[in-house]
């Protein structure tokens, strides 16, 4: 009965759900703090824009077709992939907490998530449990980036804390992280797809695949790595393989095509060249990613020829991919894409996959006493580890009380003060601006979705340049901002963008201070984002530098002239407003949000021409004598129109593809119960 007893014991803790549940509890332990903290210290995260994000998407459920908060508004998919956004706001409403506590503790539970399910997707595909366990156990307690990259061990004050975690709190990487915790679950879909090719294994993998482009670029871009490297180890590139690996692409992308239609691919390709340092694509790149295809077919056919298990080839061909990513930015300062930092944590997950199945297999042949040594070696390093993972996240998730912070005075006082008035914000302040209020801003938190390629110059010009408060004036004019957050030497920003903080004192009037720390209003006649103007009063030529506003002038002038009629703007919803005024034959209007084909103007239900000036704003040509009510609405265009379309017709292609195949079977299995 003893005997029984402990072989069930030893049969339970050794299944698959109870070590991915282990694995899942090991992190949490470390990420435990998490779980329960509102606002930690670090004020300088991006996860920011993520909270306000989420914040957003709890007050409008339904209403994401346009954000105006940023970038003098955006198209929603423009924002950020949207899926952890998502998922925040729903735990934020049905738990009934902040947007923050709920972001935290949906990045905390991705964050614990992602070795148990690297785990599964290991002990599936590999077949051998105790190399996949012990991968995952490594993966969720050494970073081989702190060893290769000194850099990141200084990042992080230790080389033996969680690079993991560092990153989830210091940087707010909680979408990459969530990302990085869906690969090996979208790689275990899309091998059981490519094993048995059924209509429903081939739409999980699609929808998993989906998954991880909706929550973060740099996952999306991992995962097409890590997919083309299980290609290569599992199916040797053969092209019955790849066409069907295509096709749960293609169903992947249609998807998903709401959320990443075709403008937004190419906004993010074209601005992610020049946010956070500059990565532009030259012909180098493609001397670049020949040698970086010929090393890797090259160790493809050398692990081929010796007779490498599958999966060990896939795990050395992912960690060589990320690896030369990062590593040759780190080493030798050579981008081959952009960004490329931050790809070290998923050469984390290659090297240590790849080194861990590598040495389980040498290990294999070693006499029992050395494995033995050896796995005990494995247990003492873990514990030293673990606790150091613990020691360090307790020291980096200190609680913040918000409402000490400039970020949320700031925000607070706009929003109770100047209510739905465009800002312009720097820094941190820009990025917790809608964390904690509605204004809108011409800033926003993710520069790589900008689709007006004007607005860079600006956010960048005012507060980098020094002595030019009128240069400046005049762009906040001509962006309809109505207020300035400026942030002197001693600020208490975590950013500390400004030159020359001085330089709107006496210009314009201070409205509120602290410190160093000071909110001006821009002197305008009229505070409405919509203005009566003439055909030649519109901005045509593009200026090409900052300093360089008189292209600017007449309309700025316009904007100053009591005598042009007001025009007033109602939002009706975040994607439809209202605009009145006395409009006559030769004006137009002149809108101040940021221009896209999906806008539609009307009046009294016909249609009115919408166009873009040279600032990248809407210009409405309103057709009118007299009192204009136009309508204005963002639908999205027929772009966004073919998207859903395109989506509709894969759910209901899937949908078909079932049934003829349900009724293929149930034909075939009644054929084979007649007698012959």
């Amino acid at each position: 009965m003893k005997r029984l007893t402990s072989s069930t014991i030893l049969s339970f803790a050794g299944r698959p759900a109870t070590l991915a549940l282990a694995l899942f509890g090991l992190n949490a332990y470390v990420a435990a703090e998490l779980f329960v903290t509102e606002y930690t210290q670090h004020m300088g995260s991006i996860e920011a824009a993520y909270i306000g994000l989420s914040r957003w998407i709890a007050a409008h459920p339904g209403e994401l077709e346009w954000f105006p908060l940023w970038y003098g508004g955006i198209p929603f998919q423009n924002t950020y992939p949207p899926l952890l956004h998502i998922l925040a706001a729903l735990a934020s409403a049905a738990a009934r907490i902040s947007p923050a506590l709920a972001h935290h503790a949906a990045s905390a539970f991705m964050y614990s998530l992602g070795p148990a399910l690297l785990f599964l997707f290991a002990d599936r595909v590999s077949g051998r449990r105790g190399a996949s366990f012990l991968a995952a156990l490594s993966y969720s307690l050494f970073a081989p980036s702190a060893a290769l990259a000194p850099v990141v061990a200084r990042d992080m004050g230790s080389a033996f804390a969680s690079r993991r975690f560092h990153a989830l709190v210091f940087y707010g990487e909680g979408p990459h992280i969530t990302s990085m915790a869906l690969i090996p679950l979208a790689l275990l879909a899309f091998h059981h797809a490519m094993t048995r090719r059924t209509p429903v294994r081939t739409y999980v993998a699609a929808l998993a695949i989906a998954a991880v482009a909706l929550t973060n670029w740099l996952g999306a871009f991992a995962l097409g790595a890590g997919l083309l490297c299980y290609l290569l180890a599992f199916h040797g590139g053969r092209l019955k393989a790849l066409g069907w690996a295509a096709l749960i692409g293609v169903i992947a992308y249609a998807l998903a095509s709401p959320w990443i239609p075709p403008s937004t691919i190419a906004a993010i390709r074209r601005n992610s060249q020049y946010t956070v340092g500059h990565y532009p694509l030259t012909a180098m790149h493609l001397l670049y990613g020949a040698l970086l295809a010929a090393a890797l077919i090259l160790l493809w056919r050398l692990l081929a020829k010796r007779r490498a298990a599958a999966f060990v080839q896939f795990a050395l061909l992912f960690a060589v991919v990320m690896g030369s990513i990062a590593l040759t930015a780190y080493w030798f300062g050579i981008y081959l894409v952009p960004q490329p930092e931050r790809y070290h944590l998923e050469m984390d997950m290659g090297i240590t996959l790849g080194a861990v199945f590598a040495l389980c297999s040498i290990a294999g042949r070693l006499p029992r006493p050395a494995r033995w040594a050896g796995m005990g070696l494995v247990v003492i390093l873990g514990a030293v580890q673990l606790d150091e993972h613990r020691y360090m996240a307790r020291k980096w998730v200190e609680p913040l009380d918000i409402r000490t912070t400039m970020e949320y005075q700031v925000a607070r006082w706009l929003q109770e003060n100047m209510p739905e008035r465009r800002v312009f914000a720097a820094g941190s302040a820009k990025f917790w601006m809608n964390a904690f209020a509605d204004n809108p801003q011409l800033g926003g938190g993710f520069d790589q979705g900008i689709t007006n390629p004007r607005i860079p110059m600006v956010t960048f010009g005012i507060p980098y340049t020094e002595g030019d408060p009128e240069t400046c004036r005049t762009w906040m004019r001509a962006y309809g901002i109505d207020a300035a957050v400026v942030s002197g030497p001693n600020t208490r920003d975590a950013f500390r963008d400004y030159r020359d903080a001085g330089k709107f004192a006496g210009v314009f009037d201070e409205a509120w201070r602290d410190g160093a720390d000071a909110i001006y209003i821009v002197p305008r006649l009229r505070r409405s984002l919509a203005h009566v103007v003439r055909p030649t009063d519109i901005v045509t030529a593009v200026p090409e530098y900052f300093p360089n506003v008189e292209p600017l002038k007449k309309y700025e002038a316009a904007l100053e002239d009591a005598s042009l009629p007001e025009a007033r703007l109602e939002w009706r919803s975040p994607h439809a407003a209202l605009i009145t005024a006395s409009v006559a034959p030769d004006q137009a209007l002149s809108v101040q949000i940021t221009h896209h084909p999906g806008w539609r103007a009307s009046v009294a239900g016909e249609p009115r021409r919408v166009t873009a000036d040279g600032l990248g704003q809407i210009i409405v040509e309103p057709e009118c004598d007299g009192p204009c009510p136009v309508e204005l609405v963002y639908d999205g265009g027929l772009e966004m129109r073919l998207a859903y379309l395109l989506c509709a017709s894969a759910l209901l292609a899937g949908g078909a593809w079932r049934v003829v195949a349900a009724r293929r079977r149930d034909s075939t299995v009644q054929t084979g119960l007649q007698p012959g």
